[in-house]
């Protein structure tokens, strides 16, 4: 019977690949062009093809791309990842930059695109340039716990003159809290609604809620045993729709009052 190819996916916006045709007839053969970007990789690397199709034996077909990059410059950690970070440290790490076919190695025009973040450069040997990224715990927005940003530079080499070394944080806090939203949506007037949020201390055992206090009247906070909170939605609220408040828990973490 005929078979009929569907939209392909890539693994990655890296790989591309482009159908001559979507319908062949028995006997037919084809070939699916695939074309992949080696510019922000380096060493080996694999990237998948899924090609659906109505073959009802196999519905989904993978491809498979290995490979291995050779670059003029490398660079270790390709993307630097910062987890368990906390608001009061200072954090340091290292990326190192090197080249093994190139006489002597330059980085120029060197950026860090986070107002917290600061790069410097400090030369190994001719062919290493070791770029030092600092990052200012104290800076961190307190309104997430997430931060993408990147760490740029020009470099001498023609093939990679332009680098970028992708930077994650993740911060926690002394105090974790799940979910750190409460939400009463389609609530009916007269009825009370409620919910728990657990709080847990990443710092101490000892963690205590001392106290909790709500901005609006109608919303109210208690302490559990286990240090969670039940939240709710008084039966008696007058208020009628939207509203919009916060909670405030008070705690014995010096680290987090």
């Amino acid at each position: 019977a005929e078979l009929t190819i569907g939209k392909v996916k890539t693994s990655c916006g890296c790989t591309s690949a482009a159908l001559e045709k979507l319908i062949y007839k028995p006997g037919e053969e084809g070939h699916i062009p695939i074309t992949f970007d080696s510019g922000r990789f380096q060493n080996k690397i694999t990237k998948t093809i899924t090609v659906p199709s109505n073959d009802p034996d196999t519905p989904d077909t993978r491809l498979t791309i290995k490979g291995e990059i050779q670059s003029e410059i490398d660079m270790s950690p390709t993307n630097l990842a910062i987890f368990n970070a906390k608001r009061d440290d200072f954090i340091e790490r290292e990326i190192r930059v090197t080249t093994q076919t190139m006489d002597r190695l330059e980085i120029t025009d060197l950026i860090a695109d986070l107002p917290y973040m600061t790069a410097t450069t400090k030369r190994v040997d001719d062919k290493t340039i070791m770029i030092n990224v600092k990052i200012d715990g104290k800076q961190l927005p307190t309104e997430k716990n997430h931060f993408r940003g990147a760490v740029s530079f020009k470099t001498n080499s023609k093939a990679q003159a332009n680098m970028r070394n992708a930077v994650t944080i993740k911060v926690v806090d002394p105090i974790q809290v799940a979910p750190g939203s409460v939400y009463f949506f389609a609530s009916k007037k007269g009825k009370e609604r409620h919910t728990l949020v657990k709080l847990k201390s990443t710092e101490s055992k000892d963690f205590k809620i001392l106290d909790v206090l709500s901005s609006l009247d109608f919303v109210k906070g208690e302490v559990q045993a286990d240090n969670s909170l039940k939240v709710s939605l008084d039966a008696a609220a007058k208020q009628e729709g939207k509203f919009n408040g916060k909670i405030t828990v008070k705690t014995n973490l010096p680290e987090m009052p």
